[in-house]
């Protein structure tokens, strides 16, 4: 999904992320929540976050 590729799962996570987006009052519309969720994937935002997530957790994992 994360690559960018246009499949079914890519419409399920920007539906999913289009409602996050809506309820936690970051967007109006869900259309608005879609197309806020496309460029985070498309431009690669979404995947840079999720790598620096996962380094945190090894981080956190590591430490403890």
């Amino acid at each position: 999904v994360l690559a960018g590729e246009r499949t079914p799962a890519r419409h399920v996570a920007l539906a999913n992320a289009a409602a996050t987006l809506l309820v936690a009052d970051r967007v109006s519309t869900l259309r608005e929540g879609v197309e806020q969720a496309t460029i985070a994937i498309d431009s690669g935002a979404a995947a840079t976050l999720l790598d620096r997530w996962a380094a945190k957790t090894r981080e956190a994992e590591t430490a403890a």
